[in-house]
């Protein structure tokens, strides 16, 4: 398969084109999970833009474009887990929270039995309900049963 050929010599999945998209933008925004799980194939071949683990990567990108359908399948395959955390401790939740995506707050709190990651701390010390009060109104704080918990 193409794809296949392309990142095994080095494809640059995170090099924006000329309208600033880059290829794995386009295939989270298709929820194309077949190319997803070719590219999952050699992730030790796809340099993230931080150093990043790349599945974890490739979720939090999901987070960012609200591609339900591949933060499932992530997590359901097993390439990433909900307490998965960037480098200065951001989880998914974390990041649902601050960019106010509710569909995906909503995603992610129905796959997280005994909620759990809304105990992880960012180095800063801030767990999701610090984000969730800083940056959820009451009428979401209540939608995500968040309040519950603080």
């Amino acid at each position: 398969m193409v794809a296949d050929l392309l990142i095994q010599y080095g494809a640059q999945l995170y090099l924006p084109d000329n309208k600033g998209v880059t290829q794995l933008q386009l295939v989270l925004r298709a929820h194309d999970t077949t190319m997803l799980q070719i590219i999952l194939n050699h992730h030790q071949l796809v340099p993230t833009e931080k150093g990043e683990d790349f599945a974890g990567s490739v979720f939090m990108a999901a987070v960012d474009e609200e591609a339900l359908p591949v933060m499932k399948f992530l997590l359901e395959e097993g390439y990433v887990g909900l307490d998965y955390q960037i480098v200065h401790g951001e989880t998914a939740m974390h990041r649902a929270l601050l960019k106010q995506k509710p569909r995906v707050t909503e995603l992610l709190c129905s796959q997280d039995n005994g909620a759990r990651v809304l105990g992880l701390l960012t180095t800063s010390n801030e767990s999701c309900l610090h984000y969730a009060a800083r940056y959820s109104s009451s009428e979401e704080l209540d939608c995500y049963g968040l309040r519950e918990h603080g």
